[in-house]
C-alpha cells in the first residue's frame, strides 16, 4: 500500500504535467473522516478532492457496491468553498468477482445569491491487485460558478485522464455552476407555464392556511416566485405569473417585460 509520503510525492511529481486548474492543495490538506467502520488506511492508495467556489456548500456522500452489499455508506460530509473541505481518501481494491469496489460519488450543492441547488454524481474504481499496489489516483473535481441561468445548474466542462510517474494517475473534472435565476420559473425547467402560476398558488395557500404550513419550496422557488419583488408569496405572484406566461403565448417572439404587466 502507498503510505501517505509517496502520495505526496506523486502529487508532486505530477505537476508539471497537469492541465491548468488541476488541484494543488491535496498534499497539505486533511481528510474527511470516512463513516464506514471497517476502514483501512493502509488499504488507501486513491483520493477525492473537491474545490468549490466561494459562496458554495455542498454536501457530499459516497458508497461503494461490492461483494458486501450495494450502496454502503462510505463517507458523508458537508463541505464549503474552503481549498481544505474536500479531501476523501479511498481503498483501492483488486477487480475480481470476490473482492471489487464500485465507488458512488454525489454532491449536492447549493450557493450563489439566489441559493440555487443542484447535483453531481459519478462513478469510479480504485484498482488494487493483490493488495500490493504500485499506484496512486488522484480524482479531482473542479467548481467554479456564474450568474447564468440554465435548467441544469451544473455543467461539465472538462473531463481529463492522464498519468504520471509510476503508474500513478489523475482523473480531472470540471463543472460550471449556473447559479443565476430565471424569474417566474419555480418548476426550474427553463419555461413559464401555467404550472408556475399553480406551483406559487399552492405554496401561497399552505402559508395562508396554518401556523405551521408545510412549505415546499426552496430558497431559490421563493426568489423565483417572488415576481412582485416586495419579499413574500402572495396570490398576486401566481396571478402575474399567469398574465406573463398569457402574453408570452399570444404575442409570439415577443417576451414581456416583468415591470410592465
Amino acid at each position: 500500500m502507498k503510505s501517505s509520503r509517496a502520495a505526496a510525492f506523486f502529487t508532486a511529481a505530477v505537476m508539471a504535467a497537469m492541465p491548468a486548474g488541476t488541484i494543488s492543495f491535496a498534499e497539505n490538506s486533511a481528510s474527511q473522516s470516512p463513516v464506514y467502520t471497517d476502514f483501512n488506511e493502509n488499504d488507501v492508495n486513491g483520493r477525492v478532492i473537491i474545490e468549490l467556489p466561494d459562496g458554495v456548500t455542498a454536501h457530499v456522500e459516497i458508497t461503494f457496491d461490492s461483494p458486501e452489499g450495494k450502496g454502503l455508506p462510505y463517507y458523508s460530509s458537508d463541505i464549503s468553498g474552503s481549498a481544505e473541505a474536500g479531501i476523501f481518501d479511498i481503498e483501492g481494491r483488486d477487480k475480481t468477482d470476490d473482492d471489487y469496489r464500485t465507488y458512488n460519488l454525489s454532491v449536492s450543492f447549493e450557493g450563489g445569491q439566489y441559493g440555487r441547488t443542484g447535483e453531481i454524481t459519478d462513478t469510479f474504481t480504485v484498482y488494487d491487485p493483490n493488495d500490493n499496489p504500485d499506484s496512486f489516483t488522484n480524482f479531482e473535481y473542479v467548481f467554479t460558478a456564474d450568474d447564468a441561468f440554465a435548467v441544469k445548474p451544473a455543467e461539465l466542462t472538462e473531463d481529463t485522464y492522464f498519468g504520471g510517474d509510476a503508474g500513478d494517475y489523475v482523473s480531472h473534472k470540471e463543472y460550471t455552476l449556473h447559479l443565476g435565476l430565471m424569474l417566474g420559473d419555480v418548476t426550474c425547467d427553463g419555461i413559464i407555464t401555467g404550472s408556475d402560476a399553480t406551483t406559487v398558488l399552492v405554496e401561497y395557500t399552505l402559508l395562508s392556511s396554518s401556523d405551521n404550513p408545510k412549505l415546499t419550496f426552496s430558497t431559490y422557488q421563493n426568489h423565483a416566485a417572488d415576481v412582485t419583488h416586495d419579499g413574500i408569496i402572495t396570490g398576486s405572484d401566481a396571478t402575474k405569473i399567469l398574465q406573463y406566461y398569457t402574453l408570452l403565448s399570444s404575442n409570439e417572439g415577443i417576451v414581456p417585460d416583468w415591470d410592465k404587466i
